[in-house]
């Protein structure tokens, strides 16, 4: 089938608007392309965030949707693309009818065919405050994925720290890699967190 990769409205003002703690949401599509040599090479993946979840919100404009990573696989060089699939796993809506954010993945395929996904995750805190990392792995084409947690302390955002640039900036350069000579299965995501109370890089091999 072919699919036209239109989010909902995420935060308050649409698809560029802002997350809840005051942080741009830019949706950022980010791709990958197997290169394995396998029976899924040539398989072109596409992960975002989706708002999926709304729920009546005065502060944003009347409405606030709660943000979950998709994923959209094509076998035919990106001439079709199959249903866009869900990856993170938490249950939604909470209890309290609300629910909360992942958003800005990243995106990689090993040398063995075996599909990740990173992203942020605030699953931990019903408040939707505290944001965490999370990454997802498929060894099927991404037809299921299972999931493990990088960071689940959580830190706040922290927007605001160069006023002359981006008052409402935070992550979007976070990213996931493999192997491109392809002679180590694994993969390295990069992401940045403020647990120290500040902006700072982090690493995870897995």
């Amino acid at each position: 089938m072919t699919v036209a990769f239109v989010s909902n409205p995420v935060g308050a003002f649409g698809p560029f608007g802002l997350f809840q703690g005051g942080f741009r949401n830019q949706e950022f599509p980010t791709l990958a392309v197997d290169r394995s040599g396998g029976t899924t090479h040539g398989n072109v993946y596409v992960a975002w965030n989706d708002g999926k979840l709304c729920v009546p919100d005065f502060v944003s404009r009347g409405g606030y949707c709660y943000s979950d990573i998709m994923v959209s696989r094509s076998t035919d060089g990106g001439l079709t693309y199959s249903t866009p699939k869900r990856v993170n796993k938490n249950r939604e809506p909470l209890e309290s009818g609300l629910g909360t954010d992942q958003f800005m993945p990243g995106i990689a395929v090993n040398k063995n065919g075996k599909v990740a996904i990173c992203f942020y995750d605030r699953r931990n805190d019903p408040r939707n405050f505290a944001i965490g990392r999370t990454c997802a792995v498929s060894t099927n084409a991404g037809s299921r994925w299972s999931e493990t947690p990088v960071a689940t302390d959580g830190w706040p955002s922290v927007v605001g720290q160069d006023l002359l640039i981006d008052p409402t900036y935070m992550g979007d350069y976070d990213s996931l890699a493999s192997d491109f000579l392809n002679k180590s299965g694994g993969f390295i995501g990069a992401f940045g967190e403020n647990s120290q109370g500040e902006p700072n890089v982090r690493a995870k091999k897995f």
